[in-house]
């Protein structure tokens, strides 16, 4: 795959879960699961929010049915040098 494209398909997706995200802002918070008003003005209940979302999209994004286990090396091998 030449690297333009690769760049393109990953910033698609990339753009896709960023929008998925952002869509599920209002079901966090009508959720009953955190209570805005009551939280500190600050960005450590936003930030938490995020990480939620974060590992929701991971599910959302997941793996092939195939060869998981080589696709979790791979992975953690792009994790390592970020």
């Amino acid at each position: 795959m030449e690297r333009e494209i690769f760049r393109t398909r990953v910033q698609e997706l990339i753009e896709d879960t960023c929008t998925l995200m952002k869509n599920k802002i209002d079901i966090v918070i009508s959720s009953g699961a955190i209570n805005v008003e009551e939280a500190e003005d600050n960005y450590l209940l936003p930030k938490l929010v995020l990480k939620a979302l974060l590992k929701d999209s991971e599910n959302e994004v997941g793996l092939p049915f195939s060869n998981q286990e080589e696709h979790r090396k791979t992975i953690d091998n792009i994790c390592a040098m970020i």
